[in-house]
């Protein structure tokens, strides 16, 4: 048997299984008596119809928006729990053991030996000639650095907003990572998310993540931000009640989420936004405390610990 004739016999047998009352029930009117050619333009054509029946009655189409992940990095280093500093004390036993001098401890040991010289009487002419005047040694700066030393202050790391639990400054929590959140007007509830808005014709996801933080802060706070990449780094839907899809023609809503970092300025809510009540700079630990469950778990997926 040719080639040909054998991946026509294939065909013909896979046409015939696809045509059978297990995939199809739907065929011509002349039934098993039909030829299989007929049997499939029948199915071809069944699937047609069924795929436009059930296009015209899909659902609403959804609407697409991009929310803004702004974060403020942390200001200051996280201290150093148990594990952390006895590794700390290990490599700097190790680089003291095998490190050389340093030229500040090379000049104390010569100071100590001309010191010791002059003690003894056994200096020589060099050494009569450098004691001439006034000399500042090693040990004489290592003392001056000392004392510089103590009256240096650490700045705090307890602000005077982490006292006052000021939520709306970002001079809180400075070891932790801060996100903005926001509190909508919905109706007649308020809900706290990240800033989002509705994409408009023409844009990009990005560029309407962008906009939408540009809509959100007021320009007096001077407020600027870095986007981190082009893509979305999460993804959530809701689906609206049936009063808001007939008032809308909106099945739901599908977000997508964008992370940008704070790098300078203050965030303010326009005063021309009466849907947003307030903001919040809250630390990840903190979250729970303001977003719903299933909204929450949605960021938490591309909010990666420090």
């Amino acid at each position: 048997m040719s080639m040909a004739s054998t991946l026509g016999r294939t065909l013909l047998i896979r046409s015939s299984r696809l045509c059978s009352k297990k995939y199809l029930p739907l065929l011509d009117s002349k039934g098993a008596q039909g030829s299989w050619s007929q049997r499939s333009a029948c199915s071809i054509h069944t699937i047609c119809r069924l795929g436009q029946q059930a296009n015209a009655g899909s659902s609403r189409p959804w609407q697409l928006a991009s929310a803004v992940c702004l974060e403020r990095f942390p200001v200051v280093c996280q201290e150093e729990n148990e594990i952390e500093q006895r590794y700390i004390d290990m490599i700097n036993n190790v680089e003291l053991e095998k490190s050389a001098l340093s030229q500040h401890e090379l000049s104390v040991a010569a100071d100590k030996r001309r010191m010791a010289k002059k003690q003894s009487g056994d200096q020589d002419e060099e050494d009569e000639k450098d004691d001439g005047g006034d000399i500042l040694t090693a040990l004489d700066l290592e003392d001056i650095a000392t004392e510089e030393l103590a009256r240096f202050q650490l700045a705090p790391r307890i602000t005077g907003a982490d006292e006052r639990d000021e939520r709306r400054s970002l001079d809180r929590q400075l070891s932790d990572k801060l996100v903005l959140i926001v509190k909508y007007r919905m109706g007649e509830e308020s809900a706290w998310i990240l800033p989002f808005g509705a994409r408009e014709e023409g844009e990009t996801m990005k560029n309407a993540a962008e906009r939408v933080l540009g809509d959100h802060a007021d320009n007096t706070g001077a407020l600027r931000a870095h986007f981190m990449g082009n893509a979305p780094v999460g993804f959530y839907k809701q689906r609206y009640p049936k009063a808001v899809q007939e008032q809308t023609g909106k099945a739901g809503v599908k977000v997508f989420f964008f992370k940008a970092q704070h790098v300078s300025g203050v965030f303010e809510t326009k005063k021309d936004m009466p849907t947003v009540e307030d903001y919040l700079w809250v630390a990840q630990e903190e979250l729970h405390q303001y977003l719903a469950e299933p909204y929450l778990q949605s960021i938490q997926k591309f909010m990666l610990p420090l």
